[in-house]
């Protein structure tokens, strides 16, 4: 996320000399702490609920023949690794940091997949050997990110990936895992928000160029050529996919002046471009059929992500039998009949199912065995009126049975600001709602999935005017009690929540803040506010530490901010910038809890007060 921060743009020069001279305040800050706010303890229930919804879904192999499931433990992280019909246990790993991008091999006997130690944004790559059961640290350069894909060539016996340093460019490296021994091929550097992909025979890597991000470049292994195709001239290209004869690629791409992103085909002989969709919505993740006529792409409708099938005849495009919730295409069968869709519905876990091509038909392969909710609610899409006129796209999940004495409102505000709300399940908030607690998650102007123009539309000052306008629309519309609003900023988000809260004081029962980036630039008057106050900074945290965090949030709401019993900070080992461990977010919930309860507010919570 560093990078859709846009660092350099909104940490103020003050923040930076925070930074440098942090570790001098660091004892002084961690003294105050211990005497001000102990630690919060989880609310049992909460926590129990967090817990119940794993393991959850995750892949399947390529041959069908295993499913890949991950638990999250309160501190620590486990994969398992099941038959599919047997559903017996064939390999575990455990590991206190979690395993991101999950990648199989193409001959499904071992996957691998990126950590960081604690969070501290320095990803190294495993193996994971299904038939030893044991995992390996390979033998390659760390990287800053785990958001690019791993990508395995065709033939099994290289892996590429895409080496950051927190820029908008990377290197791509290609390990010879048959060779594990031979040093990395570092290529040339490409753009790191975009995709790669490999050639059929495994000899070229196509990729996103890292001058012009609407331009490809094709570079060859064995001979270290490289050669350019300008597609979207000023435009942005996403994702990639090589078509099964090698001589075309499937692109996602927005041209200049487009509004949304579209799927192209390009001749690499010709660089001729054919365009395959014009629909209202971001199309993404192209996949080629093995008959190399047909695809799969998925298409973004208000934060739903819904599979298709493309043709290149230029016949219409079918969906493949999901409607609504974030549904992502994993594998296609060799006879391209079937295909496995990783399914992400607003309620239930994620779960595995297999699509037939044919006709639309759905067989569930795997849902986690432990969740039987069918009270869970999914959430409606809310237009919310900024100050100047402009719709801001926000989902609310309504509160099934609110209290008749009070009305509470959280306002969930992302980080990015490149990212999008969602429908998919939440636990968490399915368990505020059946508290009373309406959610109202906004896509605030610079979110994702809405268009050019709203995308490039955020700035600072009209964000947090967005962020306002949710707090208003809480207050109008949705009634909140007097003090019944508490804001969530996660990031980015966080430096939007700050800059609401001092303009919005009145109505807030109080803010929690995940992992602070920067104070807004316009600084407010220091004053001792009236709501509840409670900070979490990772202890690993790269983009700002958390004595330089807390210190910034200090001077921007006042000295006495995290004072006791009104405020509350906390620094969470084993994290950084982003937070994983179930404990840690059990910790975020709770106090958002307690924020409504400490407002002379009717909501109980019997259990998770600091102690």
């Amino acid at each position: 996320m560093a990078a859709a921060l846009n660092k350099g743009r909104f940490i103020s020069r003050r923040a930076v000399l925070l930074a440098a001279y942090s570790s001098l305040v660091f004892a002084l800050l961690g003294c105050r702490q211990n005497a001000e706010a102990p630690r919060i303890v989880p609310n049992q229930e909460l926590q129990s609920v967090l817990l119940a919804q794993y393991p959850i879904a995750v892949s399947v192999s390529p041959s069908g023949g295993h499913l890949l499931v991950k638990t999250r433990h309160l501190l620590d992280f486990e994969l398992n690794v099941l038959e599919t019909v047997s559903r017996t246990v064939v390999a575990i790993d455990r590991s206190p940091d979690t395993q991101l991008s999950l990648t199989w091999r193409p001959d499904g006997k071992a996957i691998v997949f990126q950590e960081s130690q604690g969070g501290n944004r320095e990803y190294s790559l495993f193996l994971f050997d299904l038939d030893t059961g044991k995992r390996r640290r390979l033998k390659a350069p760390v990287t800053s990110s785990a958001a690019p894909p791993l990508r395995w060539s065709p033939s099994g016996e290289s892996l590429a990936y895409l080496k950051t340093s927190g820029s908008g460019v990377g290197n791509i490296v290609v390990l010879d895992m048959s060779k594990e021994s031979a040093p990395p091929l570092i290529l040339d550097p490409v753009t790191a928000s975009g995709d790669f992909s490999w050639s059929p025979d495994s000899r070229q890597i196509a990729a996103v160029s890292a001058s012009d991000n609407g331009a490809i470049v094709v570079m060859e292994l064995e001979r270290s050529g490289r050669k350019s195709l300008m597609m979207a001239a000023g435009g942005t290209i996403r994702h990639l996919a090589w078509a099964p004869n090698g001589k075309s690629l499937l692109v996602s791409a927005r041209r200049r002046g487009d509004e949304f992103f579209g799927i192209f085909k390009v001749e690499l002989e010709n660089s001729r471009v054919t365009q395959f969709s014009t629909q209202s919505g971001d199309c993404s993740i192209p996949l080629w059929l093995p008959n190399g006529e047909s695809f799969i792409y998925h298409l973004n409708q208000s934060g739903n992500l819904l599979p298709c099938m493309g043709f290149l005849d230029g016949s219409p495009s079918q969906m493949l039998g999901f409607t609504s919730g974030v549904n992502q295409v994993q594998t296609v069968a060799p006879d391209g009949t079937r295909s496995v869709v990783l399914a992400k519905s607003a309620t239930r876990p994620p779960a595995l199912y297999s699509v037939d091509l044919v006709n639309g038909v759905l067989d569930l392969l795997y849902a986690p065995p432990t969740i039987t909710n069918s009270q869970a609610l999914p959430p409606e899409m809310v237009e919310i009126k900024s100050k100047d006129g402009r719709i801001i796209p926000s989902l609310l999940w309504r509160a099934p049975l609110p209290s008749s004495k009070s009305n509470f409102v959280l306002i969930d505000v992302h980080g990015g600001p490149r990212l999008q709300v969602t429908p998919e399940w939440d636990s968490a908030k399915q368990f505020l709602a059946g508290k009373g607690i309406h959610i109202l998650s906004i896509d605030y102007r610079g979110s994702t999935g809405h268009g050019a123009s709203f995308e490039e539309a955020g700035n600072l000052a009209v964000q947090i005017e967005d962020v306002l306008a949710a707090c208003d629309y809480a207050d109008q519309v949705l009634k909140a009690s007097k003090r019944g609003i508490v804001l969530l900023g996660s990031s980015y988000g966080s430096t939007l929540v700050l800059g609401a809260s001092v303009r919005r004081s009145e109505l807030l029962a109080g803010i929690v803040l995940v992992s602070v980036p920067a104070t807004p630039r316009e600084h407010s008057k220091p004053q001792r506010q009236v709501f509840h106050m409670t900070g979490f900074q990772g202890e690993s945290d790269t983009v700002l530490t958390p004595p330089a965090a807390r210190l910034s949030i200090e001077q921007y709401l006042g000295a006495q901010s995290f004072a006791h019993p009104d405020g509350h900070w906390e620094v969470l080992s084993d994290e950084g910038h982003h937070f994983h461990r179930t404990l840690s977010w059990a910790k975020v919930y709770t106090a958002i809890l307690q924020s409504f309860s400490g407002n002379n507010s009717t909501l109980e919570i019997k259990e998770g007060n600091s102690q």
